[in-house]
């Protein structure tokens, strides 16, 4: 029996966490192709049209856009790492950008 690689283990939960297949392959340096064949593979569900995934912060749900960003849906509609910048260490300056220091919009 031929060992499955574990690394699309940890591929599958960046998936889940919002990434698509494609930054998911790009993430771990494989084709999008394989990516898809791996999950499927694993029995792996992947996700249908209406598929939105969420994170959860401070009580709230903030729901993936089509921007890449993860949005409040009630209340203000702000985007995630605003929000979690604000709860954490208080007004964003004026003049200044919160911006992912790894680049992907998916994480807090």
């Amino acid at each position: 029996a031929k060992c499955l690689n574990p690394i699309y283990k940890a591929a599958y939960q960046m998936y889940l966490d919002g990434l698509s297949l494609q930054q998911v392959a790009k993430e771990i340096g494989v084709t999008r192709q394989c990516v898809f064949k791996a999950f499927k593979k694993r029995g792996y569900q992947l996700r249908g049209i209406n598929f939105n995934p969420y994170q959860l912060y401070d009580d709230k749900k903030f729901t993936l856009k089509g921007s890449g960003y993860y949005c409040l849906s009630t209340d203000d509609r702000c985007r995630m790492h605003r929000y979690v910048w604000n709860k954490e260490k208080g007004e964003i300056p004026i003049g200044y950008d919160i911006h992912h220091i790894n680049e992907n919009k998916a994480t807090r």
